[in-house]
C-alpha cells in the first residue's frame, strides 16, 4: 500500500486511507444500529419461573435477528417496563367486542393501560377510551393503532410510543385461536412498517378465570412463527402478568419453553448465520478490495468510485452465480460459500479486473 501512495501528497494519501476504511465505518454503524451478530443465538435452553420472578426479565436468545426476552410485569406497578430503553416502543393488547353492548368495558389490560395513561398522558387516555368505544362493526382480527404522545418528563415512567389493539369477539377466546394467530402476525408486520425498536406482547385474549380461555401455546407458537427474518422490532418481549396465580405462571412458562424448544432448540444446529449477512459481508469485502487495490493503484476519489462500482457489480454477479450453483443446499451453506467467493473476488480484484476476452486471442501469432 505504501508503494501506491508514495507518489501522492500527504493530503491525498490521507484521503485515500480514509476512503479505504470508509466501508468499515459503515459496517460499524450498521452493527451499532442493529446489534445482533448472528441471526439465531440460543442463550437459554429453558427458563424457570424462579429466575423470572427474581430478575423480572430473562433473555431467551436471538431468533431470526431479534432479541427475545420473557418478562413478568404489571402496568399498575411503579416499576412497570423499567427494563425498556431508548425510544420507539410498542405495546400490544386485546379488546373484546360485544354485540349486546355498543361500548363494552375494557379488559384487565385495557383498564390498566387507561389508568396508566390517566397520569402519564390524559389526552392519550381519552383517545384510547374513544377508540375502544367506537369499534363499531369492525371485524374480529382488526388492529387499531394508537400513536401516543407521552411527554419527555413522563416517558421514563411509561416508555411506550405505540399501542396496537387486537379486536376479538366476546365469548370464549378458545374460539378465536385462528383470529389471534393472524392478529399476532398482523401486529408484527405493523411493527415492522413503523420501525418500532421494541415490542411487548402480553398473552393476548387470555383470561385465567375463564376455563374456556385460549391456551398459552395458541399464543406463543404463532408469535414465534410470525417473527420475521431481520428488521423491526429489534427486541421482542413476551410479557407475563405478575398478578396471575403461581400455578398459572408456571403453566405459562412451561408452554413458553415448549414453544421455544420446538421452534428454536429442536432445529438442527447449523453453522451460525450472520445477521444482515449480505450487507455486512459486502462492506467488509469492499474494504479488503480497496486495500488490495491500493497495492496496485493510488486510492483517489475517482479511483475509489470506479473500484467500488466495479466491485459491487462483481459481488452481485458472484452472489447470483453462487446461488444458482448451490441451489438445493441449506441457506447457511449457500451463504458461507458466497462469503468465500466474495473474499476471493476482493483479494484478487486488482488482477481479475485486468482480464479481458481479447487477451485470449492474440492476433499476428502463429
Amino acid at each position: 500500500m505504501s508503494l501506491a501512495f508514495a507518489t501522492l501528497s500527504s493530503r491525498d494519501a490521507l484521503v485515500g486511507e480514509l476512503l479505504i476504511v470508509l466501508p468499515l465505518a459503515l459496517l460499524l454503524l450498521d452493527i451499532l444500529a442493529y446489534p445482533p451478530i448472528f441471526e439465531t443465538r440460543r442463550l437459554a435452553r429453558v427458563v424457570d419461573i424462579a429466575s423470572i420472578l427474581a430478575r423480572q426479565v430473562v433473555s431467551l436468545g436471538t431468533f431470526r435477528g431479534h432479541r427475545v426476552y420473557v418478562a413478568i410485569d404489571s402496568l399498575l406497578s411503579g416499576r412497570s417496563m423499567h427494563y425498556l430503553s431508548g425510544s420507539s416502543n410498542a405495546l400490544a393488547i386485546s379488546h373484546f367486542m360485544s354485540s349486546a353492548a355498543p361500548a363494552p368495558k375494557a379488559g384487565v389490560l385495557g383498564q390498566a393501560l387507561l389508568a396508566k395513561l390517566a397520569n402519564a398522558s390524559p389526552a392519550d387516555g381519552n383517545r384510547l377510551r374513544d377508540a375502544l368505544a367506537q369499534v363499531g362493526d369492525r371485524d374480529a382480527g382488526h388492529i387499531i393503532e394508537l400513536r401516543l404522545n407521552i411527554s419527555r418528563a413522563e416517558y421514563r415512567q411509561f416508555p411506550i410510543d405505540y399501542v396496537f389493539i387486537l379486536l376479538l369477539d366476546e365469548g370464549p377466546s378458545s374460539d378465536s385461536r385462528t383470529v389471534i394467530a393472524k392478529g399476532i402476525g398482523a401486529i408484527l408486520r405493523l411493527t415492522r412498517r413503523r420501525q418500532v425498536h421494541t415490542l411487548l406482547v402480553p398473552c393476548l385474549g387470555y383470561n385465567w378465570e375463564d376455563k374456556n380461555s385460549i391456551d398459552f401455546d395458541a399464543i406463543f407458537e404463532p408469535l414465534l412463527e410470525s417473527v420475521p427474518r431481520g428488521g423491526a422490532p429489534r427486541d421482542l418481549y413476551v410479557s407475563l402478568y405478575s398478578g396471575w396465580p403461581t400455578h398459572v405462571l408456571e403453566e405459562a412458562v412451561r408452554l413458553l419453553n415448549t414453544a421455544w424448544e420446538r421452534k428454536v432448540l429442536s432445529a438442527p444446529r447449523p453453522v451460525p448465520s450472520l445477521y444482515r449477512g449480505e450487507r455486512r459481508v459486502t462492506f467488509a469485502g469492499l474494504a479488503v478490495c480497496l486495500a488490495a487495490s491500493a497495492l496496485a493503484a493510488p486510492i483517489t476519489v475517482r479511483n475509489f468510485l470506479i473500484i467500488t462500482t466495479s466491485f459491487l457489480g462483481a459481488a452481485l454477479l458472484s452472489r447470483k452465480l453462487t446461488t444458482f450453483l448451490t441451489r438445493g443446499y441449506s441457506p447457511t451453506f449457500r451463504f458461507w460459500i458466497s462469503v468465500a467467493v466474495l473474499a476471493a473476488v476482493a483479494i484478487l480484484f486488482p488482477v481479475v479486473i485486468t482480464w479481458t476476452p481479447k487477451d485470449i486471442f492474440v492476433h499476428g501469432k502463429g
